[in-house]
């Protein structure tokens, strides 16, 4: 008597039975358990981007990078800013320590010299901040910088 075509044993055992077959079926379980274990633990990992980091993220990338955060007042001193694409202009502003605007300008440049007029006190520095306006209509602003008192 000669083996059945699909190469079943001839003792009449199912063909998933066959030693090859269950070693195969084995790696590929072992395979899938493992990689769900791998993807929990990735999961699980205190290191996981949480949905909050992932949007103060988006927050800081529509940001205007300041260079210089921190300006010292005083003759001289220069505000400094990374550009923005497709801005057609910049709108300065410096508030003191109450949130009133003392001084305010625009300017086309990613740099901008203070009056020597703008002097924050030492126990009350000033903010400064930089808004873009871009060629879409669009607005972009940066993280509030400090001016300090010299």
């Amino acid at each position: 008597m000669s083996a059945p075509r699909d190469g079943a044993p001839r003792d009449g055992a199912p063909w998933w039975t066959r030693p090859g077959v269950t070693a195969a079926g084995a790696a590929l379980l072992g395979a899938v358990l493992l990689g769900g274990g791998l993807w929990q633990a990735w999961h699980a990992s205190p290191n996981a981007v949480d949905a909050e980091t992932l949007r103060a993220a988006a927050v800081a990338a529509d940001r205007i990078a300041l260079v210089g955060a921190d300006v010292t007042a005083g003759d001289g001193a220069r505000l400094t800013w990374r550009s923005v694409p497709g801005a057609t202009r910049y709108h300065v502003e410096v508030l003191d320590a109450a949130g009133d605007v003392v001084f305010a300008a625009g300017t086309p440049d990613t740099t901008l010299a203070l009056p020597d007029s703008v002097r924050p006190r030492a126990s009350a520095p000033y903010e400064w901040s930089v808004r873009a306006r871009t060629a879409d209509g669009g607005t972009r602003r940066s993280a509030p910088g400090r001016l300090l008192a010299r």
